[in-house]
């Protein structure tokens, strides 16, 4: 008898559904590992984009950050929308043209008189889209004066003291990055907020 070679459709379309069985599994994972992979590259580049924001804080130095407090009854706050820059596609810059948002590079004198340059305070991003979205920044000055007869020993003197002289009030910050639809609710107004606090101390006193 002569063997028979190849197979029939039918077991070729036995075999197919097999495999659409045990493949679709599979298959339908892909648009959620998509969308996790996505969210996370967005929230890695929103954590990013606040880090920059506190660096740019940061660079003003203790004692113009002290000033810039006072001068705003104790707390600075202030909420800010942007634009993308003209001269490059992926940075943007404060727009200062909406109403109801204020002006970083003024609150905390960042100017230039160098040829050519517009703007300090630039932020660059691929996968957040700046333009929709609001940065709102808070600077709180708190003491933290020694409770009671304790003593602190100070690594800058070597003595023990009874308060931090010189050091009694530290410059607490907030900022907060609001992406996505519109929520007045929130803070930024936005749908989605991502906070990161951070501290200036006294001791971090350059700039100008």
């Amino acid at each position: 008898m002569k063997r028979r070679e190849g197979y029939s459709l039918l077991e070729v379309i036995i075999a197919l559904a097999i495999f659409s069985i045990a493949i679709f599994p599979i298959l339908s994972v892909y648009p959620s590992i998509f969308k996790m992979s996505e969210k996370a590259d967005q929230n890695e580049e929103v954590s990013r984009l606040a880090f920059t924001m506190i660096d740019y804080v940061k660079s003003r130095g203790y004692n113009n950050l002290k000033i810039i407090v006072d001068n705003n009854g104790g707390t600075y706050s202030g909420k800010y929308v942007f634009k993308k820059d003209s001269l490059e596609s992926t940075a943007y810059i404060i727009d200062t043209s909406v109403s109801g948002y204020q002006n970083f590079e003024s609150d905390f004198n960042l100017t230039t008189t160098a040829s050519g340059i517009d703007h300090l305070f630039i932020l660059s991003s691929k996968s957040v889209d700046l333009s929709k979205t609001v940065i709102y920044l808070r600077l709180d000055k708190k003491g933290v004066g020694l409770e009671g007869g304790n003593k602190y020993y100070n690594p800058l003197t070597d003595k023990e003291e009874d308060t931090y002289p010189g050091y009694d009030e530290y410059i607490y910050g907030s900022v907060i990055i609001g992406t996505g639809d519109a929520n007045s609710n929130n803070i930024t107004g936005k749908e989605k907020e991502y906070f990161l606090t951070f501290v200036v101390s006294p001791i971090e006193n350059w700039g100008n």
